[in-house]
């Protein structure tokens, strides 16, 4: 992504690099929080049903980012964001493509849409039906 183009408006592909995006064998995390003194991903539902606290580092001037090593679809996660104020707030992903229910207010690694960007057809009905469950 070119970040110029992001922080002028120019840039409109920010979901190919903001969000959480698996890989074979972990999970790469990127957000936008530019005036925070501190990010990390909390992650929960691991495969032995614990949770994991990974440290995010600055990349960018507001860009923070992390590899999570052994993190895969279907993990919940949620961001832990220390303002410069010190106030600490857990939040979900603004990039991510798939969450939990509220009131829970995680996010869940999964599946990024096709890469034409059209819409699946009878992509209503299927998320109904899991809604339903």
């Amino acid at each position: 992504m070119n970040i110029q183009g992001f922080y002028t408006g120019r840039e409109f592909d920010a979901d190919t690099f903001f969000g959480a995006h698996p890989y074979e064998g972990g999970t790469h995390f990127a957000v936008w929080a530019p005036s925070a003194r501190d990010v990390k991903v909390i992650t929960s539902g691991l495969s032995d049903g614990s949770w994991a606290e990974w440290q995010m580092h600055r990349s960018y001037s507001g860009c923070w980012e992390a590899d999570a090593a052994g993190v895969t679809r279907g993990t919940c996660y949620q961001y832990r964001v220390c303002g410069a104020d010190g106030s600490v707030v857990d939040h979900c992903d603004p990039y991510g493509t798939a969450m939990t229910l509220r009131p829970d207010g995680r996010s869940i690694v999964g599946a990024h849409p096709p890469a034409s960007g059209r819409i699946p057809p009878g992509w209503q009905s299927a998320a109904r039906t899991l809604m339903l469950r």
